[in-house]
């Protein structure tokens, strides 16, 4: 016989089996005890919380020829027959894919029609708000009216795609996710009967990772079994089957990003990448260790007691570990870390750059720890710290200030600027014109502002992304035609200068795909990877080869730099 997998193995047969929704399921027992029941239900949750399940039981119940207290007998013909999935009274339509006005045709056809046995023809359309806003209508009447041997039940996980009109006709039944206690002590004891041997520590785990579903959890059960086949399930064997790490990695790369250890912290995500960890989970795990951490500093007294409904589910060496961690953390940091985080777990799953991705973060996060935000307190219980942050970043910007100033001065005496109102004559706009064309003063290193050399550090990686993403449409010699010539921190402008006249007329020409120009799409591309928002391009096109050469590449410029310091300290 094949094997039977574990959720459909032990998908609930009564109401009594079913976990997680009591008020739901006494609500559903008593009216089949009483025969009230309605003739449409509406059951609303996240997936894996038993909402096809309670259809199918409310389904026997109301044709077992010997209910029990509202319960289905399990035993005779009907409940059989349903079990069995033979009897034609009980139709199971998943309207993924039986979505259009003719399968409600169907339906309407056929509910004229008595059951052939038992009391009720019950039509259990699954997903229901994938039907079409056609099919939608064409069920109203008959949901408003059906014959009163007949009785709908739909599912679905969005219920804001069900019409208003559809959802008043029905009772609303709204499915919760299933508790980590109840997920577990149910594992605990399927775990038993199949004689499953697993460690507490690896039920809870599994439970908390199920995020609500029992389905899920029971799956994730079934991979864990096939790996240890023979053996005991150990928490550890779950962390390589699930592709997650323990709770001291997560502390690891907490107190190095804390520390602006750039290294470090990219050596941890490396060795959990190369442990086969998946990228989208250890972002997700690593944003709740960061909240566990968050909560027990704001809520851990001076005995560091903390309040029960704040208890996270953890072993005690891992709650210490956590204590720890919270103790010697500053509440500012941690939020912003967990913003930012939780902000590129979004972008990573669009990307086909993840890992670029998240190692621009890790750098990000490390060199530039704290925002410029308020503290969190006030008066004698301000954040000292933050507020001294903030007073040497003021600091450092009126000496980047006065360092531009004295920069834009010797400028102006080597080079006088000319001013044109909107009253110049055409004399002056051909005095303009002319400076316009004198040869672009060269940069050095001491010229650049911060916000030039953390982008021109940044442009390769960029440009990188940029191209390979677009590949198709923009040939990669091009980008050997641009030139990334300075970047404004106050406007967030960019200057790039280029003397191809195929690559500007490609970068201004429209992306069929996404309907936005390559330009906007370069500009998208530096905001993903920056964390630059609001960034323009002022796109300069310069034909002349001698005058292009003239242009310094602040990127190129950077680079030399780096390598050079590399060499010297190699020496």
């Amino acid at each position: 016989m094949s094997y039977t997998a574990l959720y459909r193995k032990w998908r609930p047969e009564t109401f009594s089996e079913v976990k997680g929704q009591n008020a739901i399921v006494k609500t559903l027992k008593n009216q089949v005890a009483t025969s009230h029941t309605a003739h449409a239900y509406l059951f609303n949750g996240t997936r894996g919380t038993g909402k096809t399940s309670v259809a199918k039981i409310m389904a026997k119940a109301v044709n077992c020829e010997n209910p029990i207290d509202g319960e289905p007998c399990l035993k005779c013909n009907t409940c059989l027959s349903i079990a069995k999935g033979s009897n034609l009274n009980i139709r199971e339509i998943d309207a993924a894919s039986n979505n259009g006005v003719d399968n409600i045709r169907e339906i309407k056809e056929d509910v004229i029609y008595k059951p052939t046995s038992g009391k009720y023809k019950v039509y259990i359309i699954d997903e229901a708000h994938m039907l079409s806003p056609a099919a939608f209508n064409a069920l109203l009447k008959t949901l408003e009216e059906p014959p009163e041997y007949v009785m709908f039940i739909l599912a679905t996980t969005e219920i804001s795609a069900i019409p208003v009109t559809i959802s008043s006709r029905c009772q609303r039944y709204d499915f919760k996710r299933i508790g980590i206690d109840t997920i577990a002590q149910q594992l605990t004891e399927l775990a038993e009967k199949e004689n499953i041997l697993i460690e507490d520590k690896a039920v809870r785990y599994i439970a908390r990772s199920a995020d609500g579903a029992m389905r899920d959890a029971l799956s994730l059960l079934d991979r864990c079994v096939s790996f240890s086949i023979g053996k005991e399930i150990t928490y550890e064997s779950i962390l390589d089957i699930l592709g997650a790490v323990d709770i001291d990695t997560f502390a690891e790369m907490y107190n190095h990003l804390k520390e602006g250890n750039v290294l470090a912290s990219l050596e941890v995500l490396k060795k959990a990448l190369e442990d086969g960890v998946v990228i989208n989970r250890f972002i997700n795990d690593l944003v709740d260790y960061l909240r566990n951490v968050l909560l027990i500093n704001c809520s851990m007294d001076e005995n560091g007691n903390i309040p029960e409904e704040l208890m996270p589910d953890l072993s005690d060496m891992n709650l210490q570990r956590l204590k720890e961690d919270a103790a010697g953390s500053d509440p500012d940091t941690v939020m912003y870390f967990i913003r930012e985080l939780s902000e590129l777990s979004e972008k990573i799953k669009k990307s086909n750059h993840k890992k670029t991705l998240v190692e621009v973060v890790i750098i990000k996060l490390c060199t530039n720890k704290y925002f410029t935000g308020e503290s969190s307190g006030s008066g004698d219980g301000a954040n000292t710290e933050v507020i001294k942050r903030q007073a040497e970043a003021i600091t450092a910007l009126e000496q980047e200030m006065e360092r531009l100033k004295t920069q834009i001065e010797n400028i102006a005496q080597a080079s006088p600027v000319t001013y044109v109102t909107a009253d110049s004559n055409s004399a002056d706009r051909d005095v303009k014109k002319q400076a316009q064309m004198n040869p672009v003063v060269k940069r050095d290193l001491d010229s650049l502002s911060n916000g030039e050399i953390s982008l021109a550090q940044a442009w390769d990686s960029i440009m990188t992304v940029y191209f390979d993403t677009y590949k198709q449409s923009i040939p990669a010699h091009f980008r050997n035609t641009g030139k990334f010539v300075s970047y404004s921190d106050d406007r967030h402008e960019i200057t790039y200068v280029i003397k191809s006249q195929m690559y500007s007329d490609k970068l201004k020409s429209v992306d069929e795909e996404t309907g936005k120009t390559y330009l906007e799409l370069l500009r998208e591309t530096i905001t993903e990877l920056t964390g630059i928002d609001n960034i323009s391009i002022e796109l300069s096109e310069e034909s002349n080869v001698n005058r292009f050469n003239t242009y310094t590449d602040i990127s190129e410029l950077v680079k030399t730099n780096i390598e050079i310091d590399d060499r010297e300290e190699n020496v």
